[in-house]
This record gives C-alpha cells, sequence and structure tokens, in this order.
C-alpha cells in the first residue's frame, strides 16, 4: 500500500482537480523527509501549488563524498556541445534525439550505464536508486522507468559546474522535444530531481519562476547566441535556492529555471526526470 499524507485518498482526488489549470501557489518551497514524503506532495507541486520540494540530507555526507570524488576523476566525464563549460557524465535523451544513431547508441548503453551509476556510489546506496524506491513506495500505482519507444530508458546522469558555469534560463518538456511521439504526449507535465553531492563555495543557486512558455514565447524570449532565456525578457526569479551537501530538490521542469554562475569551488549533482500523467497513471523517471 502506498504511504499518504493523512486522508491521503480524499486529499489527492481533491489536490488533482483542475491540474492543467494551475492554481495560485499557496508557499514558494515545502520542506519535507524521506520519511514524510507523499504522492500529494508530487500532485501539489504539478499543480503549481509550490514551485519546490526539499529534502534535506537525502543522501548522506560519506556517500555524498564518494560519489563526487569519482564523478571528478570519470573517464566518461566530457562537456555539453551547446554549454561547454558544464561538464557530465553519461548522456541525457535530449542530446541525441534528434538523431537516429545517437538515438541507437543511448538504448544500447542503458544496462551498462545503469550499472555505472550504481558503481558511483558503490558499496552505498546510490540516492537515484533510493528515489527510485521512494516514488515506488509513496505513488498509488508505483514507478518505473520511461519507455516512450517501447524499451527502457536510461536514469540518472551527473553534472559538474565548475569556476564561471552556469545553466541560463531554460525548459525541459519532453513532450516539446517528442512531439510525434503519443507516449511523450500523455505526459502531463514532468519534474527534475536534483541531488546535491558537492556545492560550489559561491554561486550556485537553483532559480525557478512561475512562467511556461511555449514554444513560440520562448523562442521569443531566447538569446539567438545560446539555448537559454535572456534574463532581461523575464522577469526576476521567483525563488532562488541555495542547497547543501545531500539535498534532494524537486521542481517542475517545465516551468523555467537556470542555476547562477559559479564563484568558486564545484556543483556536483545528479540528476533525472519524473513524468506525471495522472494519478491513474504509474509515474516514470528517465535522463
Amino acid at each position: 500500500m502506498s504511504r499518504g499524507c493523512g486522508d491521503s485518498e480524499k486529499n489527492m482526488n481533491s489536490t488533482l482537480k483542475n491540474l492543467e489549470t494551475g492554481v495560485e501557489p499557496k508557499c514558494l518551497i515545502i520542506e519535507r523527509s524521506a520519511e514524510s514524503l507523499c504522492a500529494e506532495d508530487i500532485i501539489a507541486l504539478c499543480r503549481g501549488q509550490f514551485l519546490a520540494v526539499r529534502i534535506s540530507g537525502f543522501c548522506p555526507p560519506t556517500t555524498c563524498q564518494v560519489i563526487a570524488s569519482r564523478l571528478l576523476e570519470h573517464p566518461q566525464l566530457s562537456f555539453y556541445p551547446h554549454a561547454p563549460s558544464i561538464a557530465h557524465v553519461f548522456d541525457a535523451f535530449y542530446e541525441g534525439y534528434q538523431n537516429p544513431k545517437k538515438r541507437e547508441k543511448y538504448y544500447e548503453g542503458v544496462a551498462a550505464r545503469n550499472h555505472a551509476l550504481r558503481m558511483l556510489s558503490w558499496p552505498h546506496l546510490n540516492p537515484m536508486n533510493h528515489l527510485q524506491l521512494l516514488l515506488d513506495e509513496i505513488w498509488p500505482l508505483g514507478a518505473r522507468r520511461e519507455q516512450i519507444h517501447d524499451c527502457p530508458m536510461a536514469f540518472g546522469l551527473a553534472q559538474i559546474f565548475s569556476e564561471g558555469a552556469c545553466a541560463l534560463p531554460h525548459q525541459d518538456f519532453l513532450r516539446m522535444d517528442e512531439p510525434d511521439n503519443v507516449r511523450a504526449q500523455t505526459m502531463l507535465t514532468q519534474i527534475t530531481a536534483i541531488v546535491y553531492t558537492s556545492i560550489a563555495s559561491g554561486g550556485g543557486q537553483l532559480q525557478l519562476w512561475h512562467e511556461h512558455f511555449n514554444h513560440q514565447e520562448f523562442e521569443a524570449r531566447r538569446d539567438p547566441a545560446s539555448y537559454g532565456v535572456d534574463y532581461a525578457k523575464i522577469p526576476p526569479p521567483a525563488l532562488t535556492i541555495t542547497p547543501d551537501i545531500g539535498d534532494l530538490i524537486l521542481a517542475d521542469s517545465t516551468k523555467v529555471h537556470a542555476v547562477t554562475r559559479i564563484d568558486e569551488g564545484n556543483r556536483i549533482a545528479l540528476n533525472c526526470f519524473l513524468g506525471f500523467r495522472g494519478i491513474s497513471e504509474p509515474l516514470t523517471y528517465w535522463s
């Protein structure tokens, strides 16, 4: 049986009502623990009742240290072509979704990649796997890997922001990346899940906005020389989060979000996406 928050079924039905129309946010961020997070929190986040959920200490300090040190020396460490100041380990699906050869390579490497992800923290529990277990436990129909092409997608990737790196305001939505994919189009919204294994001494805050733009609106605000939105063409962020080591942050990735410039040190994090299709469908996860 899934774990709920109080009168869970009644609360979830009330919270789910009119999801796509959204509501005025009750607050900007809520604090939870791994023990108290529940399905209603996920639904409320998808509705926009708050911008983020924060679980402090989701990953123990010793595990964070092991992961961070292994990532800095990882043989697969490389940089994004569209964001050359950001290093990553493992490829994201969106990097090759328009290239058949890259997509084939992505799917061929899923099993080996998932094993490599687990080994980043071995012999400790990987926080991404901890998140898998938690979501499967709290969601009424459980959680499973996304399969928009009828085969399981990879799960979990790592990003390293060093001095001078930042992520410009942008949006992430599989439904927009795959407009002709029937399975992708059933997704109502998408959540980013970030576990911080190392934090910068200065900078590296997560900025969140209420705004979500369609393709035309986004392109009208995008800096022509980059992938991101021009700060001058959007309001100030509604929420800026300074993470701590071990934090898990959940936020709606279909809304504008960014990472501020690193002034000193490294911001190292593991992350994935969660797909929400309604309370009568399982949650999905992928990277």
